[in-house]
């Protein structure tokens, strides 16, 4: 992304943080490495933990649509993280004060809504994909077939689970469990 259409989206989404969270947001920062951050400001004098904290309990639904409109507008986004901005330059940016929400799972306690398929809500799951898988799950996304990582992932695991020989495996192994059970 070329530096006019980085400013371009920056201002974008810090106009729209302001309308989510009001003066609560100082700026948004990004993307950088697929990363976005949302500069919070904090409500405390002493610039602690608990400010970003209660920013979260008192926003968690406008986080996640925040979150949302992120991914639709930036797709190559892969995280958002909310910091804590104590206006003291680069030095704000403290790791501890970092609430982390990737784009491509739900927040927790955020209902992850229907699955494929109608399965109801989504299990967050970690996979540790070596270069060979990402760049296949990164050529879903490209291809359009998902627009993220954890789109891509269950689009395959959906292929895998049309294949004759998937529905013949599950039924082996509801047998298999069936006889576990007799003993």
């Amino acid at each position: 992304m070329d530096r006019v259409a980085n400013e371009r989206f920056r201002d974008e989404l810090t106009e729209l943080a302001g309308q989510r969270f009001g003066g609560e947001v100082h700026s948004v920062m990004g993307p950088r490495r697929g990363v976005i951050r949302v500069l919070v400001r904090p409500s405390g004098p002493d610039g602690s933990e608990r400010p970003l904290r209660d920013f979260e309990l008192a926003h968690r639904p406008d986080m996640v649509r925040f979150r949302d409109d992120v991914a639709e507008r930036f797709p190559a986004a892969r995280k958002l993280e909310f910091v804590l901005d104590d206006g003291r330059g680069d030095r704000w940016l403290r790791p501890v004060n970092v609430i982390i929400a990737p784009l491509d799972r739900a927040l927790p306690g955020e209902d992850g809504g229907p699955g494929p398929g109608g399965g109801g809500p989504l299990t967050p799951v970690m996979a540790r994909l070596g270069a060979t898988e990402l760049e296949i799950v990164d050529t879903l996304i490209s291809a359009g077939i998902a627009a993220n990582r954890a789109e891509a992932i269950r689009w395959a695991l959906a292929r895998i689970a049309d294949r004759p020989a998937y529905a013949e495996l599950r039924e082996r192994t509801r047998e298999i469990e069936r006889l576990k059970s007799e003993f």
